[in-house]
Formats: structure tokens, C-alpha cells, sequence
């Protein structure tokens, strides 16, 4: 029978710049994978031998592995966006296919960044699709969510396009990617979604889209990798996450953020329970860290 495998690549503890915040943000995304509504998912978390997780819940596995730390130092230094994401996207390919071992070519996988949510219907929906023939997704409509908020607003674009956790495949639909030794491509394909979900769209098998919000896309928070590429966007408009800079014109900055305030949801529970897990949103940053951690993420 078929069943679908999350894999979560977890960076190494070196390479972010609050450890302890990461367990909560890790915790949180395990949270979120565990409600799904159907049995037939697991949930492999690639880590490092020192990482600290919280406690694990069934039908979720730890995966131990030797990998060495991104240079903080090369990422900050970084002059342009793909020098800052090329290195990140290799190391994340490299975790997720750490994770494979076991699987078979119609196996389905997803890898799942450490920060994000995903619905509870989400595993439901592409089981009984993958009993139609269907073999990749990707997922299109989604939330952004300010890291510690009550509110979140729908992406302006299908959520494939800017995060991580918005592909589905069987094995067979990344070439190279179970290898023992799989080329760079192949591990840079799987490591950057943009790349593989390009891909996964055209041929003669294209990838569906999840037709409703099945990913939610945590931000402003000062571990996520997007802090690094930040200086060179000057607008977040596109996902639907307010400038990262102020406009020279303060009127036009205004408008702006009043266009982006019309489109927040309030966390009610219902929201909560889809993407989170519970019935209330998940905690932010813990109290005498927020400054730090909230600037950070500026």
C-alpha cells in the first residue's frame, strides 16, 4: 500500500543562529505533520548527532547523520542571492536524500522545511490521488504566517514558487536522487524547489496542484534562511509579506501595508486545528528573546 513520507531536513545546529529557538520552530512543524487525518504518512527528521528534538510521536523517526555546518560566515558575506542559496539548497538536498533510505521508486516523499505547517488533509488528499495514478504536486494556495502572530494572510502566488515545503513526488520523479552516490544535479534538484517544482510541471505527466491552503509559510523569524537574501529584496510583495524596507515615498508605504492589513485572517480555531495541530496558534519566540529574535528577522 502506498504511503507518503515526509522528510525534514534540519540544518546543522552551527548553522543557524539561535539553536534554542530552533527546537521550538522544529517542534511546532512536527506538531503540524502529526494531525494528519489518515495513518498511511511517517515523518523522517535528517539531523545531526547533537541536534536536540522534543519528544518524537508515533509514526515519526529520527535520522542521525555526520554532515558538516554551512559557514555562517559565506553566507553572510554573500553578494548576490544565488551564491546565498546555492550552498543552502545543495546542504538541504544532501539531508533529504539521507532520509530515503528504505524507499522504493513509487514511494512518495515530501520534503518539509523545519519552520512551516502544512494541513491536516494534505496526506488524505494525495493518498487517494496516488490511488488514481497520479505521481507529483505541487502545492499551490497557502498562508504566510509572522512567526508569534494571531493572524496570517493567503500568498499572492502559488505557494510552489517561494517555499520549500510545497513538493510532492514518487521517487521515480527525481532521476539519480536514490543512487548510493547521487550526482550534484540530482541533489540540487531535490534541494531547491523552484528547480524541481519546474520541472515536475512539464513532460507528458505534469505535476497536479493541490487545489486548497495546504501550506502554511512561517516568516520573521531570525533562524530562517531568507534573513540572508533579505538585503537583496527590496520587496516582500510577491509572497504577500510586508517590505523588508521602507519605500522612499511615505505615502506609497502606507498604502502598502494598508493593502496588505486588508488581507489578514485571525487564528480561529478551526484555522488552528487545520495547519497547527490545536485550537490556538503556536507560541512566538519566548518573551525575554523576542526583541532579539524579531530584529534578527528584520
Amino acid at each position: 500500500m502506498t504511503s507518503l513520507t515526509f522528510i525534514m531536513p534540519v540544518r546543522h545546529p552551527q548553522s543557524v543562529r539561535d539553536p534554542a529557538d530552533q527546537q521550538r520552530v522544529i517542534g511546532q512543524t512536527i506538531r503540524s505533520i502529526a494531525a494528519q487525518t489518515v495513518d498511511d504518512w511517517r515523518l523522517r527528521i535528517v539531523c545531526n548527532r547533537e541536534q536536540r528534538l522534543p519528544p518524537l510521536p508515533a509514526n515519526v523517526e529520527r535520522v542521525d547523520i555526520d554532515l558538516p555546518p554551512l559557514p555562517r560566515e559565506a553566507l553572510a558575506s554573500a553578494t548576490d542571492m544565488a551564491s546565498t542559496y546555492v550552498p543552502a539548497n545543495l546542504d538541504r538536498g544532501r539531508r533529504v536524500h539521507l532520509g530515503l533510505a528504505g524507499l522504493g521508486p513509487d514511494d512518495l516523499i515530501m520534503p518539509v522545511d523545519d519552520d512551516d505547517f502544512i494541513s491536516r488533509r494534505l496526506a488524505e488528499h494525495v493518498l487517494a490521488r496516488a490511488a488514481a495514478g497520479g505521481s507529483a504536486w505541487l502545492l499551490g494556495p497557502g498562508y504566510v504566517f509572522p512567526d508569534g502572530g494571531f493572524w496570517m494572510r493567503p500568498a499572492s502566488v502559488d505557494c510552489y514558487r517561494f517555499t520549500g515545503t510545497s513538493v510532492i513526488a514518487r521517487l521515480r520523479r527525481f532521476p539519480g536522487l536514490a543512487d548510493a552516490a547521487p550526482s550534484e544535479e540530482a541533489v540540487h534538484d531535490i534541494g531547491d524547489h523552484g528547480r524541481s517544482s519546474s520541472r515536475l510541471l512539464t513532460g507528458d505527466d505534469p505535476a497536479e496542484i493541490v487545489p486548497f491552503p495546504a501550506v502554511v509559510y512561517r516568516v520573521n523569524h531570525g533562524n530562517q534562511v531568507q534573513v540572508d537574501v533579505a538585503r537583496f529584496i527590496p520587496d516582500g510583495e510577491r509572497v504577500g509579506i510586508l517590505p523588508r524596507r521602507r519605500s522612499a515615498n511615505p505615502v506609497k508605504d502606507l498604502v502598502h501595508r494598508l493593502r496588505f492589513a486588508a488581507r489578514e485572517r485571525p487564528l480561529h480555531p478551526l484555522l488552528c486545528r487545520e495547519f497547527f495541530g490545536g485550537l490556538t496558534p503556536p507560541r512566538g519566540p519566548d518573551r525575554d528573546r523576542r526583541g532579539s529574535a524579531t530584529q534578527a528577522a528584520r
